[in-house]
């Protein structure tokens, strides 16, 4: 590597000069939730709105007739949420 490769001078600013900085400006602010899908008490209250986000199907009108297996809510019980003891490793079955 030689020395004689040029370096640039730090109070020498020819040709390095930035252009000027563009004018902050502030976006508007988005407008409330609602229009001709809004459901009444979602969103509108924020934190504290009682409607759930995903409102009930039975209150729906375009549906009249459900299938049971769509009412029935999911059976998640296992012996953990039901709060019994781990079972030993000896009786356990091998995997």
């Amino acid at each position: 590597m030689s020395n004689d490769q040029p370096t640039a001078d730090p109070n020498d600013d020819t040709g390095q000069s930035l252009s000027p900085q563009p004018e902050p400006t502030a976006v508007p602010q988005a407008p409330p939730p609602g229009g001709p899908n809004a459901v009444p008490g979602v969103g509108g209250d924020g934190a504290y709105s009682v409607e759930s986000r995903d409102p009930v199907p039975q209150h729906n009108p375009a549906t009249d007739e459900l299938p049971e297996e769509t009412t029935e809510p999911e059976d998640t019980d296992t012996a953990a949420t039901r709060g019994e003891e781990t079972p030993d490793p000896e009786d356990e079955s091998p995997a």
